[in-house]
């Protein structure tokens, strides 16, 4: 974002460059990219670490705590707001004294912190299904009243399929291949292509990698009827899925 005027930099748009130097095209004015508020590239808002543990906490991969530190003890309590619903019932006093510090009643400086929500979720990371599970546990979230099942054989005449996600919504099925790789690592054909198979058990079938696709991969699913979601888009394969309805 250019300091002086606040027109959006999206990577080389609305930026000229003159002997070394980036002007705004807007104001003409020089403009420091070192200084300039990261909020957007390329016309898209960057994930932060922040984003992630949120979309993370809203599935129950992790659960959010908030503790309470006392300025003048140092002592440290959890503030337990989970044991409060949220209506006119509620104590407010009773909820108001976990803010203040029991011992010298010093108002708490309050802070969160993130935890795992269930060490068995650890196991899904050694045996390489977390991805399935994450696929699956967005799509709950984004429809609560679909069915959601992850890791189910289909068969049909004597051929068995294993489908790693099936959604059904609208009176049809979804099937999601999903292909953990490093983000940084290219798919080869072999990793992705199993998603093919799926077009003769369900209605709509998408691949969701975490790596990256070579163009001519891509244009092959997509002749197929495949849709593709990559990398940081898994985060949105709800509306994604919305929007192809």
């Amino acid at each position: 974002m250019c300091p002086q005027c606040g027109t959006n930099i999206l990577s080389t748009q609305n930026i000229v460059k003159r002997n070394g130097i980036h002007i705004c095209s807007n104001c003409r004015n020089n403009i420091k990219l070192s200084e300039c508020e990261l909020s957007y590239y390329c016309g898209e808002k960057i994930p932060t670490p922040y984003d992630f543990l949120e979309t993370y906490n809203n599935i129950g991969l992790i659960t959010k705590k908030y503790y309470g530190i006392c300025p003048r003890c140092k002592k440290a309590e959890i503030i337990p707001f989970s044991k409060y619903p949220s209506d006119s019932s509620v104590d407010t006093k009773g909820i108001l004294d976990y803010f203040y510090c029991s011992n010298c009643k010093e108002l708490f400086e309050i802070s969160s912190f993130y935890k795992i929500a269930d060490k068995k979720i650890l196991d899904l990371w050694s045996s390489g299904l977390w991805l399935e599970w994450y696929v699956k546990k967005l799509c709950e979230k984004c429809f609560p009243k679909s069915i959601v099942k992850q890791g189910l054989l289909l068969k049909f005449n004597k051929d068995v399929l294993d489908v790693d996600v099936l959604l059904f919504k609208n009176n049809k099925s979804y099937g999601i291949e999903c292909k953990s790789l490093s983000p940084l690592k290219s798919a080869d054909w072999g990793d992705i292509s199993n998603v093919i198979k799926y077009s003769a058990y369900v209605d709509v079938s998408i691949l969701a990698c975490t790596g990256k696709l070579q163009n001519i991969d891509k244009r092959t699913l997509k002749e197929k009827g495949i849709k593709i979601v990559e990398n940081n888009n898994i985060e949105k394969i709800g509306s994604i899925l919305k929007k192809n309805s």
